[in-house]
């Protein structure tokens, strides 16, 4: 059972795109917490998936020159909230430059 937990996990992971961030609970449905963690860990350390934060792993995009291209906070955050099904708003000096204007500094 838990070689088939492995095996479900491994096809979802190469069948995505490089650069794809996962959860650990994407993977729920293929079994156990602690089968899932121990999993993810295992395929960590074979350099399938590398891990960014708690419970977010990413499939690495290589690149011959830069090595390991890692998303932008931008980019992990956006899929948080997709996860969550929230939306982002910016707000102050953020929201200002992404409308084009300048703040005013006294």
């Amino acid at each position: 059972m838990n070689e088939s937990i492995s095996n479900q996990i491994v096809e979802k992971i190469s069948k995505s795109k490089r650069g794809e961030i996962f959860f650990a609970n994407d993977f729920v449905k293929y079994g156990t917490a602690d089968n899932i963690r121990q999993v993810l860990s295992r395929l960590e350390k074979e350099n399938l998936i590398e891990r960014l934060a708690h419970g977010i792993y990413i499939k690495p995009k290589q690149d011959s020159l830069l090595g390991t291209i890692y998303p932008s906070i931008e980019e992990i955050a956006n899929e948080i909230a997709k996860r969550d099904k929230v939306r982002i708003v910016p707000t102050g000096v953020l929201a200002l430059y992404l409308l084009g204007l300048q703040p005013r500094f006294p």
